[in-house]
């Protein structure tokens, strides 16, 4: 990614993008790392299978978590080690910023459930007031920094913070449904913010900006994409019957069982992501056709392609999410039972 980024943006901030980008990787990655020499010397592995049946004291519980949860939440990312993020995101290039939203935006939610909730249970439960307030904060700045936002790409980056932040909080609750919704919308969240990012990508090659202001009247020159983006911009803020909706539901339902108040605060991502989703595409799409836009050529056939491609994953989960999370249940059960020998 730091390659990508500093070699292939298409603006000269590329570099200082890549460097930002690199130097919270780098400082995330040192706190992490005396954890896994100590466990790779003291037990011999560092296999979540072999460190589940390890006895921890509380102490290095406790001490683990606050260590390894920090690069893993730089890579989620949560304020306010987010700043990378928006920088990365504006300098990629549009396949780059699909790639960073899709995948490496996830493997910090992926490593919190695979190696920290697993192994360190009394850590966890010692660290879960500081990170549910840290995932708080964390909605609410990213929503309302993607509320003022007047770049289209900088906006679809602060709403990645305030939905990763949401599965980033519920990781933190205790409750089971909670982590099968937090994995359904990392899933769903995928192929959105894939897909609104290609759909910028598309503006930025025809009109050569991402300004929403120099932007108007869309919907009437490219149909097709209006189709394809307002399809991409319905799973942004959670409607139903897309996967965005099947996994905040049943996150938010989860964190509600566990906390209600936390989950009335956790609501707000849903109010906020509503008003900067529908506020965009109404600015883009709609109104007068702006001065700048001088080419009325619709999607290309590989463009159709990717569009379709990231719109159709985010209805089909809309409706198959609710199977999808029963089985990934049935299977978390499964192995939860033959570990405890039961």
């Amino acid at each position: 990614m730091f390659v990508l980024i500093g070699l292939y943006g298409p603006r000269v901030q590329r570099l200082s993008a890549a460097y930002k980008f690199f130097g919270y990787t780098f400082v995330g990655s040192a706190f992490i790392l005396p954890v896994l020499i100590y466990l790779y010397f003291e037990i011999g592995s560092t296999q979540p299978s072999v460190l589940v049946g390890y006895q921890f004291t509380e102490v290095e519980q406790a001490l683990f978590v606050g260590l390894t949860v920090f690069p893993f939440a730089v890579k989620v990312p949560v304020m306010p080690l987010h700043l990378w993020l928006p920088e990365a995101h504006v300098e990629a290039p549009t396949p780059v910023s699909m790639l960073l939203a899709a995948l490496l935006l996830k493997t910090g939610g992926y490593a919190v459930l695979r190696f920290v909730l697993p192994v360190w249970n009394f850590g966890v439960y010692f660290w879960s007031p500081f990170f549910v307030t840290v995932g708080l904060v964390s909605i609410l700045w990213g929503s309302l920094y993607a509320l003022i936002q007047v770049d289209t790409k900088r906006m679809i980056a602060y709403a990645s913070v305030a939905h990763m932040s949401l599965v980033f909080l519920g990781c933190w609750v205790h409750q089971g449904g909670a982590l099968y919704g937090g994995v359904l919308l990392m899933v769903a969240h995928g192929y959105i913010s894939a897909g609104l990012f290609a759909g910028i990508g598309v503006l930025y090659d025809r009109y050569h900006t991402r300004t929403i202001r120099y932007l108007g009247g869309i919907a009437s020159c490219m149909p097709l994409f209006g189709i394809l983006f307002f399809l991409l911009t319905l799973g942004n803020f959670s409607f139903p019957f897309t996967g965005g909706f099947t996994g905040e539901f049943l996150l938010l339902l989860g964190i509600c069982l566990g906390n209600p108040g936390v989950a009335i605060a956790a609501c707000s991502t849903v109010f906020l992501s509503l008003c900067y989703s529908i506020w965009l595409y109404n600015r883009v799409f709609y109104g007068s056709v702006s001065l700048q836009i001088t080419s009325h050529q619709d999607l290309t056939r590989l463009e159709v392609a990717v569009l379709s491609f990231c719109a159709g994953f985010t209805i089909l989960l809309g409706f198959v999410g609710g199977v999808w999370v029963s089985y990934v249940g049935f299977v978390y059960e499964w192995l939860a039972n033959s570990r405890s020998g039961i």
